[in-house]
């Protein structure tokens, strides 16, 4: 019994059908190697072909992780006002490599980075905050910044800096 992918042998499609969908998709959204692999099996080619595929795309260049890593990390900092800990939690889950993304962070994103990017954030959220205790407005303020990925000491730093305390009433 030789080798068989879950797609019915009627439909698998040709290379050139394969490496079609593929540039498709490249000229949508910069992929990674792990998530073109993964959406070209999705649409129907073997786990053969996508990886071939990849490797050529990749060697010809049409695949640049680095650019996607420094895409994340300047969007992250910029408008999605994320931090660190939830870019790399993100760059993981896309398929990225732990030591590439920790040298890309330490170079574009470094932990001295975090607090005015978490300021610019609490700055805007805190404007819906209105007519709430300080104990309320502690509690989801904190918690906001915690789900962006923001580390403790830069949370409670940025509270502080914001003059919202818990036991303020």
């Amino acid at each position: 019994m030789g080798f068989s992918s879950n797609v019915p042998s009627k439909t698998k499609l040709k290379d050139e059908e394969v490496r079609s969908k593929a540039i498709a998709m490249l000229a949508r959204r910069s992929l990674t190697k792990k998530e073109l692999k993964e959406r070209l099996i999705k649409k129907g080619a073997t786990a053969i072909q996508a990886v071939g595929i990849v490797e050529d795309f990749t060697r010809k260049g049409y695949i640049d992780e680095d650019s996607i890593i420094e895409d994340a990390i300047r969007l992250s900092r910029e408008s999605k006002l994320i931090g660190r800990f939830k870019l790399r939690f993100e760059l993981k889950k896309r398929g990225l490599g732990q030591e590439i993304i920790e040298t890309r962070l330490s170079l574009a994103y470094p932990e001295s980075d975090e607090y005015p990017v978490a300021m610019k954030f609490a700055e805007r959220k805190v404007s819906s905050y209105s007519g709430i205790s300080n104990e309320k407005r502690y509690r989801r303020l904190s918690a906001a910044l915690n789900r962006r990925g923001f580390q403790a000491d830069v949370i409670r730093k940025t509270l502080s800096d914001l003059d919202i305390d818990p036991f303020d009433d």
